[in-house]
């Protein structure tokens, strides 16, 4: 019961930091669009 709780919030992490990565990454591209033009 303790390892699955463990993956489990090692997924639940996981996920929060590629959301984190992927907003980051769509703030830049669009920050360098808009300073592009």
């Amino acid at each position: 019961a303790v390892t699955g709780q463990a993956y489990f919030c090692l997924i639940v992490i996981a996920v929060l930091t590629n959301l984190v990565v992927f907003y980051r990454l769509i703030y830049v591209y669009r920050y360098l669009g808009q300073k592009g033009d």
